[in-house]
């Protein structure tokens, strides 16, 4: 799938005028694999059967009847120095300053490892230790499906949710997968870790109006909790399916986003009532222009809001919040 070689493909990025990232899964690995073929010891165990233990599926990975991911072993001291060594050649040689690292959580599954003496969350820490060895200082880490506390002061960026997806709710089925109000959630609850512990991110704004389940009322709640949280901002839509409003709300987004984002270091972003089980959201957050507040209407009916007794701001009225829709507000300093 990378017939030129991911080094070629990194300097073409970069003599384009950008930076290089490169997506790895560092802690799985498939039946076919040469790491299983030749290390077959660098592998988390099963407890029962002590084979080497599945802990992803995705028939994307392997062209091999088995679709399982497996997870390997940062505890053996092997497989450690196989992960620096590798994300060095990444960094140094094929020339990638931004490294995703994806379904980490693989590395604290629940297993038989070759130190016995370490945690789950201590494997995982090892292995990420390993990788920024490899990788450097100034290389940025995102982490993904992370159990967050292992990670502290070791990765840059962290996915802090769940995937958003072109659609609101859960869907129906055996797995039930998670749709973008649960990305939203989760964006409200680790607010505060934004620039205290690394870069949050929110996984990306969904900015198109075409190929989605999402209304324009969802698809701008989702957007203007990512501007008033002040979050990483990152776009993956298919440019065709993109217009003018698209682009409008990008630029809003950016805006505020960039607004909020400044002032993070000195006060996080605050949640009202994040332990109710409510169905408003309240997400206040400072600039240099002032307060910004974002009102989420999370449920199926329409909400009356009085927004003076909700923000305390006796200038605004009551305000009508569509389902699943939000509104900014912005207090006049007068």
């Amino acid at each position: 799938k990378f017939p030129s070689g991911l080094k070629k493909l990194a300097g073409e990025i970069r003599d384009a005028g950008f930076i290089a990232g490169i997506w790895t899964a560092p802690f799985f690995a498939a039946r076919d694999s040469l790491v299983m073929r030749e290390h077959g010891d660098w592998f988390i165990k099963h407890c029962d059967t002590g084979e080497p233990l599945r802990a992803g599926y995705n028939p994307n990975w392997t062209t091999s009847d088995d679709k399982y991911a497996y997870a390997l072993d940062p505890s053996h001291p092997e497989f450690a120095a196989h992960l620096e060594r590798l994300f060095t050649t990444i960094v140094d040689d094929f020339g990638y300053d931004y490294l995703k690292l994806d379904f980490l959580y693989a590395a604290a599954a629940e297993g038989i490892r070759h130190d016995p003496a370490l945690t789950r969350a201590q494997t995982l820490r090892r292995g990420l230790e390993a990788i920024r060895r490899g990788a450097g200082e100034c290389t940025f880490i995102l982490g993904c499906g992370c159990p967050l506390g292992a990670a502290v002061g070791i990765i840059d960026g962290m996915r802090i949710g769940p995937d958003v997806a072109p659609y609101w709710g859960v869907t129906a089925g055996a797995t039930g997968e998670p749709g973008t109000a649960l990305a939203i959630d989760a964006i409200l609850a680790r607010s505060f870790t934004h620039r205290r512990l690394w870069l949050n991110d929110p996984d990306c704004l969904m900015l198109r109006a075409k190929e989605t389940r999402l209304s324009n009322d969802e698809r701008e709640a989702l957007a203007w909790t990512i501007a008033v949280s002040g979050e990483m901002l990152l776009i993956s839509d298919d440019i065709r399916l993109l217009d003018g409003e698209s682009a409008r709300l990008f630029q809003e987004v950016a805006r505020i986003g960039a607004e909020v984002d400044a002032a993070c270091k000195i006060e996080p972003p605050m949640v009202a009532d994040l332990m109710t089980d409510s169905s408003l959201r309240i997400l206040s957050s400072a600039t240099s222009g002032g307060a910004v507040h974002l009102i989420l209407n999370m449920s199926d009916s329409p909400q009356n809001i009085d927004v003076a007794a909700t923000i305390g701001d006796a200038s605004s009225a009551t305000i009508d919040l569509a389902p699943h829709s939000a509104h900014v507000v912005r207090p006049s300093k007068g």
